[in-house]
């Protein structure tokens, strides 16, 4: 079967401008977890600050964990095991009960045993045993970056538990040198991922130093790859940032008349022969009609594709049972398919609507329905630039 789902996602991900459509699909969220350490003085438990959280990952799966239903470090550490994009506010530094250590505070596992409040780089180290880790890291804590601590071993520095360190290509711990103070450390986070999580009018996100600079946070330490960006597919880890072949989807113009325009939709190289086994060309060209200020699509040819892309996730919800498969029916229903472009500048901007579920039901079983795409994105096309004749 081909993996529709991975083809959309990864192209409309890169190429989304503005809006908080989401893209839907198993394994195509980021998992963005912000945890309230115990007994601390944080904005993870404010709704206002949390909310802002959810519009800069807008799409993702992201889930709060508050200081006052504080995780185990049993919890934690699964937590850790599954985050894309980890976020800790809370006490961190090195305790008098374990000198040799930087810690995170979680809630003591038992009242009487300080200790077992403790989550050390060492136990991080072991839950991440044959698992890829969190992409980013972020520690609003005391001392949080301090890699120069002469009274802890290497081994023993939290970023070195994430498997991070000064060289690492594609991950990044974010922290702090000096004390903290965790509303004042959320807000100035808060300003960060803001930036983060914004694109540029082409369409293009910042590198975690940009964001940096951006936000104006001086005193923000960046382990790691400072060149990260909000790129949700390699974030998930579907594709490779140094693949020559992985850029983002293309699309151009061109007005034919007054009232008539066409746009080439090219969704890359990368996906040239899972296009080919759909019965689609990688390159689409649509067709748009004018409607007072703005053009219309009048062409069947994408609603197809989207239609082809719904089958093709309702067979892969299907996958998900394997004890009947013979007895399992999956359908999928496109609800909406629209595109609709108005001038903007010399550029076109689309604005696509997508609603899109399936429904699988299986014997004595209650059908289940998920919504695979939702949600409106939009793009900028340029004006068609031929490519200029070389000389014989």
């Amino acid at each position: 079967m081909i993996n529709a789902a991975r083809i959309f996602a990864s192209a409309v991900a890169v190429l989304l401008v503005t809006g908080h459509g989401s893209v839907a699909g198993p394994g195509d969220q980021l998992k963005v977890y912000f945890v309230g350490g115990y007994e601390a003085a944080n904005r993870v438990d404010d709704d206002a600050w949390y909310g802002k959280r959810k519009t800069d990952f807008s799409g993702q799966n992201v889930v709060v964990f508050p200081n006052r239903n504080c995780l185990t470090p049993e919890r934690f550490l699964k937590l850790v095991q599954n985050a894309d994009i980890l976020y800790y506010s809370g006490h961190f530094g090195t305790p008098k009960d374990m000198p040799n250590n930087q810690v995170f505070l979680l809630k003591p596992a038992d009242p009487d045993k300080r200790p077992s409040a403790f989550v050390t780089a060492g136990d991080i180290r072991t839950a991440l045993q044959s698992k890829r880790g969190p992409r980013l890291v972020i520690v609003n804590g005391c001392h949080s970056s301090d890699m120069g601590n002469s009274a802890v071993p290497a081994g023993n520095l939290m970023p070195s538990g994430f498997g991070i360190s000064k060289n690492t290509q594609g991950r990044a711990y974010l922290g702090w040198q000096k004390l903290a103070v965790g509303f004042v450390g959320d807000d100035q986070m808060g300003k960060f991922l803001d930036a983060w999580t914004t694109p540029d009018s082409e369409g293009n996100y910042p590198t975690l130093l940009e964001s940096k600079a951006k936000a104006g946070i001086t005193n923000l330490d960046i382990i790691g790859d400072q060149t990260l960006r909000y790129r949700v597919p390699f974030l998930l880890g579907s594709i490779d940032p140094k693949s020559k072949n992985s850029k983002p989807m293309r699309m151009d113009w061109r007005l034919l008349d007054e009232n008539k325009a066409v746009a080439t939709l090219d969704f890359g190289a990368d996906y040239e022969k899972d296009f080919k086994k759909m019965g689609f060309d990688r390159r689409m060209k649509l067709t748009f009609v004018r409607e007072k200020d703005t053009f219309v699509l009048r062409d069947d040819q994408f609603v197809k594709f989207m239609v082809k892309l719904g089958e093709d996730m309702a067979a892969g919800l299907g996958g998900l049972f394997e004890d009947k498969p013979n007895a399992i029916k999956a359908t999928a229903t496109v609800r909406e398919v629209s595109i609709i472009a108005r001038a903007d500048g010399e550029n076109l901007r689309f604005s696509m609507k997508v609603n899109i579920s399936g429904t699988v039901t299986r014997p004595k079983m209650p059908p289940k329905t998920q919504e695979f795409m939702k949600g409106t994105f939009e793009m900028i096309a340029k004006p068609f630039q031929p490519t200029p004749r070389v000389p014989s």
